[in-house]
Parts: structure tokens; C-alpha cells; sequence
């Protein structure tokens, strides 16, 4: 079941945006730093992302917060 995300600070958002920039893909593969060039610019890209996402799902409550979350899992 998934936990519906209501809250989250500064730090795990960066958290995430890191854990993007950090992520080694395989030979062959192209990633988002072939995209924006440099490690930074992928954290910062997917922070703003995660900050965009997150104001929109929290708005969310109740009834609707549970039909977001059906979206998301599929």
C-alpha cells in the first residue's frame, strides 16, 4: 500500500535530486547529465520537479488524495 506523501523537508528533496545526479547508467545508456551538462544542473532540475509535484499532489485530501495515489502507482 502506499503511503500518501503530505510533507517533505528541504533536505529530502534534495536528497532526491541527488540521488538523479548520482545515478550511473549503463554503457550506451544516455542520462539526464548528457541533457543539462553538468551534475548541479540535474539536482537542481529534478528539486524544482519534486517541489512542483509535491505542491500539487498535497493539495490534494481525503477521497482525492486516494485517486492521486491510483494514478501514480500504475
Amino acid at each position: 500500500m502506499l503511503t500518501p506523501i503530505t510533507e517533505m523537508t528541504e533536505q529530502e528533496i534534495r536528497e532526491i535530486g541527488d540521488a538523479f545526479a548520482d545515478y550511473v547508467y549503463e554503457d550506451g545508456e544516455e542520462g539526464m547529465f548528457s541533457i543539462f551538462g553538468s551534475r548541479e544542473k540535474v539536482s537542481r532540475y529534478i528539486c524544482a520537479f519534486a517541489r512542483a509535484v509535491g505542491k500539487y499532489l498535497w493539495q490534494f485530501s481525503g477521497r482525492e488524495c486516494r485517486k492521486s495515489r491510483k494514478l501514480v502507482k500504475k
